[in-house]
């Protein structure tokens, strides 16, 4: 459940339709032939390796969760509250990164016209239906 939230935060965040095949590589494609001024390519591609690294900081705090979550709920004697105080601290890192992702999402869009936004998605949502 938690890995399908953060993908479903990832698709609303950068993706286009379904979000399949959607890559952090493909916006940047787009974003390179749709923007023309360099110095804003510049800060939107740095925004999305931002985005790519928060993403991977929430796969491998996930993998290690996951292992925690084994380890506590293997223990006959694990507590209610040790397992809400894990879930607990686990939505806190979630929301963390919900809001770190919304914010840099904003930003990259903040650098780009509509009609920008627009063509890189459309150019997206090609590559990801063929």
């Amino acid at each position: 459940m938690v890995i399908a939230t953060i993908t479903t935060i990832t698709v609303l965040i950068f993706a286009v339709g379904g979000g399949d095949g959607f890559s952090f590589g493909i916006f940047k494609a787009g974003v390179k032939d749709q923007v023309s001024e360099k110095s804003r390519v510049k800060q939107i591609i740095a925004i999305t390796k931002q985005a790519d690294e928060e993403v991977e900081a929430v796969t491998k705090d996930l993998d290690t969760a996951s292992k925690q979550l084994v380890k506590l709920n293997s223990n006959y004697d694990a507590t209610r509250e040790e397992l809400n105080a894990f879930f607990d601290q686990l939505d806190g890192r979630r929301m963390k990164s919900q809001k770190r992702l919304i914010e840099l999402r904003f930003k990259a869009r903040d650098l780009m016209t509509p009609e920008e936004w627009q063509a890189v998605y459309a150019r997206a949502r090609e590559e990801t239906s063929s």
